[in-house]
């Protein structure tokens, strides 16, 4: 949290000085997500937004606002965008499964779970890969009966 505080402080300076800089903005907006500050969050992705639009990052970032946000309509339109500029973010493919889990459309969750998991098959570094494994199972048990 002291790391988070201490970089914020530093690009808020210079934000200050360069408050249309997308990089900054970017940065900043990374922050206020770990810190749960995502109205904050989004005033930076907005005006970093208006300096790239072709990052596909930047969506992502946007959706996972949205989604902690519960407006799972805009999430879902990010993350889509996210990986219109770019298909192998696949992270995008996991929250995007988990709205539709939210939502209860099981068949839809599953969907994204599995093409999740096919790009990262061997990966354990995902933090939540053995939750979606199983995640995968229950669904399909569901979805049989």
């Amino acid at each position: 949290m002291k790391n988070n505080v201490l970089a914020g402080a530093y690009i808020d300076e210079g934000l200050k000085d360069f408050p249309e800089s997308f990089a900054l903005n970017k940065i900043a907006a990374i922050i206020h997500i770990r810190g749960r500050e995502f109205d904050k969050a989004l005033e930076n992705i907005e005006t970093a937004l208006t300096q790239n639009k072709a990052d596909y990052t930047i969506f992502t970032y946007r959706g996972l606002c949205y989604f902690h946000k519960k407006d799972y309509e805009k999430a879902l339109l990010d993350f889509k965008a996210s990986l219109d500029l770019d298909s192998n973010a696949v992270e995008n493919y996991y929250y995007i499964a988990l709205i539709y889990d939210n939502v209860k459309n099981y068949k839809k969750a599953l969907e994204f779970y599995r093409v999740f998991f096919k790009l990262n098959p061997g990966t354990d570094h995902f933090k939540h890969r053995k939750w979606v494994v199983k995640r995968i199972t229950e669904l399909e048990r569901y979805l049989r009966q």
